[in-house]
């Protein structure tokens, strides 16, 4: 924990102070997992106050201190009551109430509470049973959280995906990731692989002189399984995802025009002359990027910021209702479309 710095000095201070007295009283799994929490959560949030209440929700919880304790004030003792609460509510399968609870959450509580339960969902540790009191029904919990997620446009929700996929379908998480490693192998490294494929894009923005901005990420182990199913083969496995969006529908067919010429893509979907039912718009490609002596596919969707902030305020354009709709995905997360659809009726009862 030593290496773990903050920048508020006060913060910093007591901190150093809770980790000398008491996070050294806590057995070696125990503190493993804790500094693993407050890495997760020190990556993906600017509120170093929230690292504290990390600290003190886990000292409570392996008892360590109690909630009368002198280093809890008022708000942290709250936020720790509340995470007590959904806990309770997760481990007596009181999905409705831990639903209701998660929705009015503010933004860090709720990453908070998501990182937890990320972590202990990838914690290898044997004595994982000291976290967690119902290890089956905490893994399946998993399929609730995922339209949380969506709802809130987390960026947690790919790394979800894999973790529920590993832990309740370990054979064909494991397969799958041997296919997506074996495309991966021909690639020599992933981070060159990830710049060339930037290097040859950016050169085309330059050249048609656009304003635009990207988006990219690997997909994850989970949404190949589901590609590979609707495939039935790994011939067009594409794993890495690239999307540009274009202030102006101007600026997007200029750099169509030069990317058609100069790269070679082997499908082409126009969502933009031909909206989808939803009224979705976007252009779609997947083209092939020469890597050493292979050959990648790469997704490139494209669109302007208006038709982005249409499918960002749209709920049932979302990625994820796209995603499980019949043939989509795999018949076993016909329970997540459920509470997707829970959440969505509950929100409008409730509006």
């Amino acid at each position: 924990m030593e290496k773990i710095t903050l920048r508020n000095p006060e913060l910093q201070r007591k901190y150093e102070y809770i980790v000398s007295n008491y996070y050294s009283q806590m057995k070696p799994e125990q503190a493993s997992f804790v500094r693993l929490v407050i890495v997760n959560f020190k990556k993906n949030s600017n509120d170093e106050s929230f690292i504290i209440l990390i600290l003190l929700y886990w000292l409570i919880f392996f008892k360590q201190v109690n909630l009368d304790h002198y280093l809890i004030d008022e708000e942290n003792r709250k936020n720790i009551e509340t995470l007590q609460m959904l806990y309770r509510y997760e481990m007596l399968w009181d999905k409705e109430k831990f639903l209701e609870g998660m929705l009015w959450l503010n933004c860090e509580m709720l990453q908070l509470k998501m990182l937890i339960k990320y972590t202990v969902l990838v914690f290898e540790d044997k004595s994982q049973n000291i976290i967690i009191s119902n290890r089956s029904k905490y893994f399946e919990s998993i399929w609730y959280m995922l339209p949380l997620l969506t709802l809130r446009e987390s960026k947690l929700l790919g790394y979800f995906q894999d973790a529920y996929f590993k832990q309740l379908y370990p054979d064909q998480y494991i397969k799958t990731k041997m296919v997506y490693l074996d495309k991966m192998k021909k690639a020599w490294s992933a981070w060159e692989y990830i710049i060339s494929i930037i290097n040859g894009l950016e050169d085309v923005m330059t050249q048609s002189w656009v304003i635009w901005k990207t988006k990219m990420r690997k997909k994850t182990i989970f949404s190949i399984y589901n590609k590979i199913l609707r495939k039935s083969n790994t011939d067009f496995l594409d794993s890495i995802w690239v999307r540009i969006i274009f202030k102006e529908l101007t600026e997007l067919a200029s750099f169509v025009e030069i990317f058609e010429n100069k790269f070679v893509y082997i499908k082409k979907k126009d969502y933009i002359s031909n909206p989808k039912d939803n009224w979705y718009q976007s252009l779609h490609y997947s083209f092939l990027t020469p890597y050493g002596n292979n050959e990648i596919y790469v997704e490139l969707q494209l669109r302007t910021q208006e038709m982005d902030e249409e499918i960002t305020n749209a709920k049932e354009i979302s990625h994820f209702t796209y995603s499980i709709k019949k043939n989509k995905w795999a018949d076993v997360f016909t329970e997540v479309h459920f509470w997707y659809k829970y959440l969505l009726d509950y929100i409008e009862r409730t509006q």
